[in-house]
């Protein structure tokens, strides 16, 4: 794990900011269909991102190599089983629209923006991960205007449009 991932997970425990459970439903004595519906309900997991303004993640730590905060995805990173369906919510607490794209797989979805500075939009969508590999998710949109756009540029190691770490991540899809 690089330093700038490590920012990322330290800054948002800081922050008290609800990140990146993988959550399924906890295991009870059900019966019939109560028991069919908890199976299902098991399976279902939840993924949950926040996509962070560059005034709030410079709060809580998240800069680039210019010291600055930029518009970030957090996490920037986690784990999913193939073959699972995943709903993932996106809390935006930036005023652009931002989407969560992963070309290789087909998925773009679009994230709104936020309600008003003080309230961040919701976006829920589902995905599943048809196999293992590593994958990568960005934001296709021209973001992060008031920084020139340095969240969009190509990272250090010249991959895609968005940096690794604030509007791009990876997807680690493992066997299920």
């Amino acid at each position: 794990m690089n330093v700038k991932k490590l920012s990322v997970i330290a800054a948002t425990s800081a922050a008290g900011l609800s990140l990146f459970g993988l959550a399924a439903c906890a295991s009870g004595s059900n019966t019939g269909s109560q028991a069919a519906s908890h199976r299902a309900a098991a399976s279902a997991q939840v993924v949950q991102m926040d996509v962070l303004g560059g005034k709030l993640s410079a709060k809580y730590g998240i800069v680039g190599p210019d010291g600055q905060g930029h518009d970030t995805f957090v996490p920037a990173e986690f784990t999913a089983k193939a073959g699972q369906t995943y709903t993932i919510r996106v809390y935006n607490y930036d005023e652009g629209p931002h989407s969560f794209t992963i070309d290789a797989l087909g998925i773009n979805k679009m994230i709104a923006p936020y309600v008003s500075a003080t309230q961040p939009s919701l976006t829920t969508f589902t995905v599943k991960f048809p196999k293992t590999g590593v994958f990568r998710f960005y934001c296709k949109f021209p973001c992060d205007a008031k920084h020139s756009g340095w969240a969009m540029t190509s990272d250090r190691n010249g991959k895609g449009s968005d940096q690794d770490g604030f509007m791009a991540g990876y997807v680690n899809v493992i066997a299920g």
